[in-house]
């Protein structure tokens, strides 16, 4: 039947939508006028409502309506809001033909001819029925978030991949002024406002390609206005990885910002007030226990910008120990009193180890007769006397320090190096390194920063600290360094140049590295799609923190003769060497590898296994290498190979990082393949159980039943979920449930078979004998992770043994009629 034959005559349909409108045989297309008469009803309505289009042409839309949704004359709302807002879009229970009821969604909308005239509405309608039951679990998940986000006073929403709005909390209703049903399932564009939608749509196509995203803006605000607020984006993927939408997140930041302005602003007038008098400031937390200390304040103590400060841990460890007993009971009476603190100490500052003389003056501040805070300054009287702690601090260093320590006059010019300074920079004797300026020992990118920043700070406020990078006379390697510098002071408190107490950083950014590449790692590997990715991503991840020419991965073949790389990774302007390879035409590079020992050479011009020939490693860019062996089952199966065109120092941390990447990615692999084999393993079952005549059930470890083949499903005329959890004693004869269910318990509580008889209902109501047994699957540690049952259709086998009974019954009786006859005879 055509398009034409299921409208009125005189309202046609288009010609070119005809195979559009009669190939959706998954959905529901029909139109109707404006009283809700059905004109037009395609082949996936008779599909999924079961009328035909001969019955329902002419019929109201009401029919495959409810009754309770006839009753509030649901059909005429969904109609007079299409007309209103362009669309009515729902989900409820429609009636089919036979009466059963099916969950569907729809969507009605105005019908319109291309020269604009209304020809009344069309409804498409979709079963999901299936999918709703699906979905009860989500829906209670999203309840319970509702009630959680509902008492957060930040406003809380979720926005699908086409911009419509799929979830909101209240806060969202108290934000807008408008009821929920004003935001829910309406479009970003339509709740915020075209401006601010246009505004905000670069950051939402971010957040959609899967970027976590914060930033502030203005959010539109009730009664026309806007709030600033703070606006995070967080993306939502699926089970597959893709992104379906993303969280919001808006905190109202408009009265922080004004009153985090206005503190700022007071505390930068005490800064520069305390800055320029030379003092810091320190804030006791009596209640939470926090410290703060300014940057005066652990400058003076020796203590970096970002590291954290406590009472016992830093301040009292820092103070001399001839003092700390006597500081804490002094700090310990003043904040039992209200009156005010003052005390002298030294403290031994941390970087620097020098011992510097304090004042401390402070006063405990009291709420409700409560002490909650202790708050002072503290201030450099170290003055006086430090042209004599000046030369016991250099002597000690001098001795005991492994740190760079060097004096320079106020020209710059260096006039002292300590022997660890002088390795440091590579410098041989203290008459060369006087030969230097101070700026002459910074990379030059740092010389500006010294120049401008670092001197001028020092003449200002006596100290400067922080991270530049020293260079390497010798080499011209840059050394990254924690540098201090302070003025130098003579008896009479003049100063006559500036010291250092600087700390080479080069082991602590090496491990740096080496932690930041593992975790690098970490998060390449959840994306990979296989084994030949995995090991990629470890030879790439294994070249670039070493700073490598070329890495890869290649497998071994069964004589241990040749190795197979299908890919490797280099550095730019280096040939790969991807291909089949014999290991004897590059020398002795396979010793040891069969005995799972890596083979590493500094330089194959000198190193004994190579140093005969070394021109086919050269010829490959191949001065250096490191050779991995990759074991199973203690056989050589494959192997990480690592390439330099230099000659290359293998240090103990650098290989014990390779060997950690290396056992990451081959445990990875092993995970990985485990993994692929239970799922083959599984998908084999599940088709060997759909396959057998008998039912085939399984169950979780705590004996709720998850998963039924078919066979089930057919004889009991159940859907699938009806049966799950504990819903399949439903079928079981109601005089056999108490017994198989306390036969069940027992078997789980014991880990052992399970085995029992019981009638189970068939679709026709009839009940049949069934012997049903399970089994439990164990881990590798012998706990039950999930049960296999089968269910085995004894009726015919129980009729036939009740018919050999009476049988016997019969016999015995007649055997007993002809005895007593033959006893009356004799």
């Amino acid at each position: 039947m055509n398009i034409s034959s299921r409208r009125t005559p005189d309202e046609p349909g288009p010609v070119a939508c005809q195979a559009i409108f009669d190939s959706a045989v998954d959905f529901a297309i029909i139109t109707a006028d404006h009283e809700g008469r059905i004109t037009a009803w395609n082949p996936g309505a008779e599909r999924v409502l079961g009328w035909s289009a001969e019955e329902m042409i002419g019929q109201p839309t009401a029919t495959f309506f409810t009754p309770e949704d006839r009753a509030c004359d649901r059909p005429a709302t969904e109609m007079r809001r299409a007309a209103e807002t362009g669309r009515a879009a729902d989900e409820r229970w429609h009636l089919r033909k036979d009466g059963s009821r099916f969950w569907a969604s729809g969507e009605l909308m105005p019908l319109r001819a291309r020269d604009g005239t209304d020809l009344g509405f069309l409804k498409i309608l979709r079963d999901r029925t299936a999918a709703t039951a699906e979905e009860g679990a989500t829906q209670r998940s999203r309840d319970e978030l509702q009630v959680v986000t509902d008492a957060l006073p930040v406003l809380i929403s979720f926005i699908d991949k086409d911009h419509v709005y799929r979830f909101a909390n209240r806060h969202y209703e108290i934000w807008f002024g408008r009821l929920a049903s004003e935001i829910l399932d309406r479009p970003v564009r339509e709740v915020v406002g075209e401006e601010v939608y246009a505004a905000r749509l670069p950051y939402m196509t971010r957040a959609l390609a899967g970027e976590d995203i914060t930033f502030d803006a203005p959010m539109p605000y009730r009664g026309g206005t806007t709030r600033q607020s703070e606006i995070r984006y967080i993306p939502r993927r699926t089970a597959s990885g893709t992104v379906d939408g993303f969280f919001v997140m808006v905190t109202d930041i408009a009265e922080r910002q004004a009153a985090q302005a206005d503190l700022q602003e007071a505390e930068d007038r005490l800064r520069l007030a305390l800055e320029g008098a030379g003092t810091g400031i320190y804030d006791y937390d009596l209640v939470t226990g926090a410290l703060t200390w300014d940057a005066r304040t652990r400058a003076l103590f020796g203590i970096a910008p970002d590291e954290p400060v406590s009472f016992e841990g830093t301040y009292l460890a820092g103070l001399h120990p001839e003092d700390r007993e006597r500081a804490d009971a002094a700090v310990q009476a003043a904040i039992r009193s209200q009156g005010a603190f003052h005390l002298e100490y030294r403290v031994i500052g941390r970087a620097d180890g020098a011992e510097r003389h304090l004042a401390a003056n402070g006063m405990t501040v009291f709420r409700d007769g409560q002490a909650v805070r202790f708050v002072g300054t503290v201030h450099d009287i170290t003055e006086a006397r430090a042209a004599e702690a000046q030369g016991r601090r250099l002597a000690a260093l001098v001795e005991q320090s492994s740190d760079f320590i060097g004096l320079a006059g106020l020209d710059g010019g260096a006039e002292f190096l300590n022997e660890a300074g002088r390795r440091l920079v590579g410098l041989a004797t203290l008459e060369e390194a006087r030969t230097y300026n101070l700026v002459d020992y910074f990379e030059p990118q740092d010389r500006s920063t010294v120049l401008e920043e670092v001197l001028p700070a020092v003449r200002e406020s006596g100290f400067w600290e922080g991270d530049l990078c020293f260079r390497n006379f010798a080499t011209g390697a840059a050394v990254p360094v924690h540098y201090t510098i302070f003025p130098v002071r003579d008896a009479h408190g003049g100063v006559s140049g500036y010291g250092t107490v600087t700390r080479d950083l080069t082991e602590r950014r090496r491990q740096e590295a080496f932690r930041d590449a593992l975790i690098a790692f970490g998060d390449r590997l959840q994306t990979c799609r296989d084994t030949a990715e995995m090991a990629a991503v470890g030879a790439e991840i294994m070249a670039r923190t070493l700073g490598l020419d070329r890495a890869g991965y290649g497998t071994v073949d069964g004589t241990l003769e040749h190795v197979v790389i299908e890919r490797d990774w280099t550095a730019p302007g280096v040939a790969s060497i991807a291909g089949r390879h014999r290991f004897d035409d590059y020398g002795r590079v396979r010793a040891g590898l069969e005995q799972g020992r890596e083979v590493i050479i500094r330089d194959v011009t000198t190193d004994p296994r190579t140093a005969a020939d070394p021109g086919a490693l050269i010829a490959v860019g191949a001065r250096a290498l490191i050779n991995v062996p990759v074991m199973e089952h203690g056989r050589l199966v494959a192997l990480f190979f690592l390439h330099d065109r230099q000659v290359r120092d293998w240090r103990t941390d650098k290989l014990a990082f390779i060997r950690d990447i290396a056992e990451r990615t081959r445990a990875a692999i092993e995970r990985f393949r485990a993994e692929a084999s239970r799922r083959e393993s599984e998908e084999q079952f599940r088709a060997f159980a759909q396959a057998m005549p008998n039912h085939v059930w399984a169950a979780d470890a705590e004996g709720a039943l998850y998963w039924f083949n078919e066979q089930v499903y057919a004889y009991s005329g159940a859907r699938p979920g009806d049966l799950d959890g504990g819903a399949w004693a439903a079928i079981v004869h109601p005089g056999d449930v108490e017994p198989a269910g306390r036969a069940w318990a027992g078997a789980l509580a014991a880990g052992a078979d399970y085995e029992t008889e019981f009638r189970i209902r068939r679709a026709d109501g009839a009940y049949r004998w069934f012997l049903v047994r399970a089994e439990p699957i164990r881990s590798s540690d012998g706990a039950v992770v999930r049960w296999i049952g089968t269910n085995t259709d004894i009726e015919d086998r129980k009729c036939a043994a009740a018919q050999l009974e009476r049988l016997n019954e019969g016999l015995e009786q007649q055997v007993e009629e002809r005895t007593r006859d033959r006893d009356r005879m004799w």
